[in-house]
This record gives structure tokens, sequence and C-alpha cells, in this order.
């Protein structure tokens, strides 16, 4: 059984779970109900812009263990403005036209370790159609930015704050291949 299926822009029943696992793995135990109030509400958001994919992984029991995510990134999207204000122009044009910004990759934490990282980041990214990919993650996220490294994602600049406040960040960018237009619904 092939445990990956899409994320629908109807969000509805899995928002929680989704919500859930993103507080458990950047958060951590300690999140309150605003934390995963926040999240619902990027979840609903995000699944309205244009581009959107998202794969989900599920049990057996059809518990959803991990998701990832992204859309196509616009010049007047948030995140995009801030990316924008720490690329030049040789970095904007080689990796922010036809650009799919993935967002957000998390896996329950009793589930880690276990693959289904590289299986969503995979799945994912084999479904969408763009010419790049570039994504962001926090200077000492170690795993994450080994499981980038080993599916080929570069870095493109270190030690960026990209939202005042907030810790430094990497942000990487990967080349796409040949993808196909939809995630299939059976398997």
């Amino acid at each position: 059984m092939i445990n990956l299926k899409p994320i629908e822009t109807s969000i509805g029943k899995d928002v929680n779970a989704l919500a859930e696992i993103y507080c458990g793995a950047f958060i951590g135990n300690d999140y309150t109900s605003e934390d995963l109030y926040e999240a619902k509400q990027t979840f609903i958001k995000h699944v309205t812009y244009p581009g959107f994919r998202g794969i989900k992984y599920i049990n057996e029991s059809e518990e959803i263990l991990g998701f990832a995510y992204g859309y196509t990134s616009l010049p007047e999207q948030f995140y995009r403005n801030k990316l924008d204000g720490h690329l030049d122009e040789i970095e904007k044009n080689k990796w922010l036209q036809e650009c799919f910004e993935f967002v957000e990759l998390a896996v329950d934490v009793k589930s880690r370790q276990s693959g289904i990282g590289k299986q969503l980041h995979d799945y994912l990214l084999n479904y969408v159609n763009h010419d790049t990919s570039i994504l962001t993650t926090s200077i000492d996220n170690f795993p994450a930015i080994n499981l980038y490294k080993s599916r080929e994602w570069q870095i493109i600049k270190r030690n960026v704050v990209l939202i005042p406040g907030t810790e430094p960040q990497i942000i990487m960018g990967k080349k796409l291949g040949a993808t196909i237009e939809e995630i299939p619904h059976t398997y």
C-alpha cells in the first residue's frame, strides 16, 4: 500500500491533524491553542494560493504522520517579497522565475527517521510544474539541511533574517526536472 495522498484544497478534516503535526515539529510539545489556531489559519490560506500542491503520509489507520506542501512563488506574496529583499538580480532570475515555493515539510515526532520525510519531499516535487524550487530553513536545523542536500538542493544564502525578530535562515534552491500536472487521487 502506498501511504501518500494529496492534500485537497478543501482542507477540511485534515486541518487539525496537519496543524498538530506542524506545531509538534516546529514548536515542540508546549505549543498553545493560539499556536494551533495560527497554524490552521495559515494552512487554510495557503491552499488557496495558485499552484498549491500538498501531499500527506498516512498509516494503515488513516492517521496523518507527515505532510509537505508548497505553491507557485509570486511577487505579490509576503514570503516572496522577503526573499526578494535578500537576493541579487542574478539570483532572482535564476531561482524565482517559474518557482515552486517549498513551504513546509513536517513529520510527526514519533515517526521521524523512518524515511517519511524523503518520500514526501520526492513525491511532492515530482508533481509540480516549475523550473525551480526554493525553501528556507533554520541555520541550526541540521536534519532538514542534510535531507535537502541529499536531495540536490543548493545553499543560495546563509544567515538571512527574513523576518525581523526571527532566527536566521538558510535559503536553498533546487532545479526541477520534468513533472506532471496533477497528483493522482488513486494509488
